[in-house]
């Protein structure tokens, strides 16, 4: 797909060179701009431009980079944009074709996609990213979807954990929504079920995170790690349903919203506040308690808003926690 981005030069970059309003306005990186101005173009006012040049108060920037070849997307998205998009290698497109029918048939939707972004509600057990040993993920399906030769989760997701996370469709809507997060910009909110009640009911885990020198892929509360930031509330309190695993205990399902994205932070903020997620035995949680019986935690991804990388335009998703997450449930018939 072709990248067309403008921009009207403000009084503050009145004087500045091209190349250093397009990186400060629209977040263009050193590598996009190169490969504007190597492939594509540059015109200010309509008249062609060097990055280099100086521009003032009031030009209209407009720069261009066409497609690469075979980095077609569809934005209507389906199984014709996937056999497309595989081009002359038939077991690609088969093999993406049977990910796509198993993500529908765990439950997984697209509930947006243009030819900049996707927005996907990913079911739990499903990776984000392929690995050498399991290329069924969520990258594998909307490849699939939208013919793209490359993809760009712009955060990811833990294989248990479910729902909603956006994806870029180029390198530039990758950069600006990367940026946009990294200002605040936007809003993700998790719903969890944990172990005990939350003490004060509404608060802010404000604690440094970093890898745990014992374990591979557990992360650890420390006071060298990289500052992470998470808010919760509690939003109701179970005592009726003594969840498996719990030893007794209340289950309380909590709101989370994040204000730093590090590997596993709310799994990690959660045990250091004394309410580990239920069914998350890395963290606290007994294993027997994960209500879908697969050692899931309780997580799920359940408000997403994000900024249009192209139009700014404010788009915002809502995914209800899967029954199969809820721990209340069992045994009530519902998964």
């Amino acid at each position: 797909m072709d990248l067309t981005l403008f921009l009207t030069v403000p009084p503050e970059d009145d004087g500045r060179r091209a190349v250093d309003a397009l990186r400060t306005r629209l977040g263009v990186s050193r590598t996009l701009a190169k490969r504007i101005r190597l492939y594509g173009g540059l015109l200010r006012n309509g008249a062609p431009c060097r990055m280099r040049d100086p521009v003032q108060a009031g030009d209209v920037l407009e720069a261009r980079l066409p497609a690469a070849p075979g980095a077609e997307a569809c934005s209507a998205g389906g199984p014709e944009a996937g056999a497309a998009g595989s081009g002359a290698d038939p077991s690609l497109a088969a093999e993406r074709a049977a990910t796509d029918a198993a993500f529908t048939a765990d439950g997984g939707r697209i509930p947006y996609l243009d030819d900049r972004i996707c927005v996907a509600d990913k079911p739990a057990g499903w990776l984000t990213h392929p690995t050498r040993r399991e290329r069924r993920s969520l990258t594998e399906v909307v490849a699939f979807r939208t013919g793209a030769s490359t993809v760009h989760p712009v955060s990811r997701l833990d294989r248990g954990t479910s729902g909603l996370l956006v994806i870029a469709l180029d390198a530039y809507s990758a950069n600006a929504l990367a940026r946009s997060s990294r200002e605040g910009d936007g809003v993700r909110e998790y719903l969890g079920w944990v172990e005990g009640i939350p003490d004060p009911p509404i608060g802010t885990i404000d604690v440094p995170i970093a890898h745990d020198a014992t374990s591979g892929p557990r992360r650890t509360t420390a006071p060298e790690g990289r500052p992470s930031t998470t808010e919760y509330a509690l939003v109701r309190t179970d005592f009726s349903v003594e969840a498996p695993g719990t030893a007794g205990r209340a289950v309380s399902l909590v709101r989370f919203r994040l204000r730093s994205g590090r590997t596993h932070q709310i799994r990690v903020h959660a045990l250091h506040a004394g309410f580990p997620l239920v069914g998350d035995p890395l963290y606290g949680g007994n294993a027997e308690g994960s209500p879908d019986g697969a050692a899931h935690p309780s997580l799920h991804a359940a408000r997403l808003v994000v900024r249009h990388p192209i139009d700014g335009r404010i788009l915002e998703f809502e995914s209800p926690m899967p029954d199969a997450k809820d721990p209340t449930r069992q045994g009530r018939g519902c998964g």
